[in-house]
């Protein structure tokens, strides 16, 4: 992964699931983009959109897809970066059913969503 990616990583540490061949995965929070170009399990087949509140870190994130992809020897990219906010992700050019994985490495938890939530999941 390019050293700005890796510079630019506060996340809190993130567990891809193996086996993630062809899947389509979003991924809330991606800042510089770390999780969704260090996936290469996901194999040229599979997707991932991330999404960010912050233009530097997309920035950052979109400055270095092509090196990525030649690292990984895909054709063409397999990752895309929006800007948005996790509150509001109907807001996106996302169709329905379109992932199969979501992931968030903590940042979920700065959601002004998560803050109103209660202990119990099904409260939310």
């Amino acid at each position: 992964m390019h050293e700005e990616v890796l510079a630019r990583y506060y996340g809190c540490g993130l567990v891809v699931p193996a086996l993630l061949e062809g899947a389509r995965v979003l991924d809330l929070g991606c800042g510089p983009g770390a999780t969704a170009t260090c996936s290469p399990d996901r194999g040229e087949a599979g997707r991932v959109v991330g999404v960010d509140m912050t233009e530097a870190q997309l920035a950052v994130a979109r400055r270095h897809v092509d090196e990525h992809t030649r690292r990984f020897g895909y054709r063409e990219p397999n990752v895309r970066f929006l800007p948005g906010y996790l509150e509001r992700l109907d807001e996106l050019d996302l169709a329905p059913a379109s992932v199969d994985v979501i992931v968030s490495n903590c940042v979920i938890n700065l959601s002004r969503t998560s803050a109103r939530c209660s202990p119990r999941p099904t409260a939310c």
